[in-house]
């Protein structure tokens, strides 16, 4: 990490001095697409990249990346006793703990130990979760339900709930009870669905949203130095983060745009001035009139040696006796007027 560490702590810097998150924060993995040969390369079934460099990220609802982790293999950040998942969300937390926050979170890092280790920390959180981890209530997991039905437990402020929709989806929750809510699907009609299932579909959006937007204009190209190919990743963040804060503060723009700004202001290009067209009259609109007699086509007779007969003649252009000519529409009028 030597060769990319310091990039990536500046950045990392910059993102918390400049920027203060709201209340919804959500956590995942991504992707930095590499195909060489790696000790810590991953596959992912589940992303566009599948084999590549992991990364924990650490974003806002909307998409501003706040903390990145580089998952380096077997033995990145290990709690002896809670484990990598819980020890990986307690170091992308680090500088937002105890200000009131709620995070989002999937089945790899939630269980009932984090949930309560961040209400602890005036932290809230609300996820999905996997049957098997420890402290989860038997209860909950072992009761089978038919579409429609839940089970849920309380203890303190932490729910764990089992909803049937298609399949089961076990959920863990320190800022929704076990009540449910009206919510409509794609094709309109309204269901009943669990609140906490609710809000973490719309809190999870955060990762995918800037993962969206860089890879639309993605800098990496190919190399066989991963460190080049992360510090490119990580120009990017800086890139879309940039762009995220500029269309809060001044007026909405795009990401290509902004791009654009940058690399022209970096490389200081100046707009190049256009040649003024050629005037052939002291009236400055050429257009195209319709005549009741054909005439001759002016390019034709002359640059192709043919004769083809026109209603059209330029409403400027004259011959010497000033006389209007022939020109083809559209080919030959478009030839004599870029001349």
């Amino acid at each position: 990490m030597h060769k990319i560490e310091n990039v990536l702590n500046d950045i990392l810097a910059n993102s918390v001095r400049v920027y203060s998150p709201g209340k919804s924060l959500s956590l995942d993995e991504a992707m930095v697409l590499f195909r060489g040969r790696l000790s810590f390369r991953q596959y992912i079934k589940n992303k566009s990249h599948k084999y590549g460099i992991k990364l924990y990220e650490l974003t806002t609802s909307d998409g501003f990346i706040l903390n990145i982790i580089i998952y380096l293999g077997k033995g990145t950040l290990i709690d002896k006793e809670k484990g990598h998942a819980f020890e990986v969300v307690r170091k992308l937390m680090q500088n937002y703990l105890g200000k009131g926050h709620i995070i989002f979170l999937d089945n790899f890092y939630n269980s009932v130990d984090l949930a309560e280790y961040l209400m602890t920390n005036q932290t809230n959180m609300c996820g999905t979760l996997q049957s098997n981890r420890v402290g989860n209530p038997q209860v909950v997991v072992q009761t089978k339900l038919k579409k429609g039905e839940c089970v849920s437990r309380q203890r303190g402020d932490v729910t764990v709930m089992k909803w049937r929709d298609k399949r089961n989806v076990l959920t863990i929750s320190t800022s929704n009870g076990p009540e449910m809510e009206e919510t409509r699907t794609k094709r309109g009609e309204v269901i009943q669905k669990p609140s906490m299932v609710v809000r973490y579909n719309k809190g999870m959006s955060g990762i995918d949203r800037s993962d969206q937007m860089i890879s639309y204009y993605s800098t990496p190209r190919k190399s066989l130095r991963w460190y080049i190919k992360i510090f490119f990743h990580l120009l990017d963040v800086s890139l879309w983060n940039s762009t995220f804060i500029f269309s809060k503060l001044t007026t909405k723009t795009t990401y290509l745009n902004f791009r654009d700004i940058i690399i022209k202001q970096y490389i200081h290009v100046e707009p190049i001035p256009r040649k003024p067209r050629p005037i052939r009259s002291s009236q400055t609109t050429h257009a195209p009139v319709k005549l009741e007699k054909r005439l001759r086509c002016h390019v034709c007779r002359e640059a192709h040696n043919t004769r083809k007969q026109t209603f059209y003649a330029c409403s400027i252009c004259k011959d010497s006796k000033d006389k209007p000519f022939g020109l083809c529409m559209p080919t030959c009028f478009n030839l004599w007027h870029e001349k």
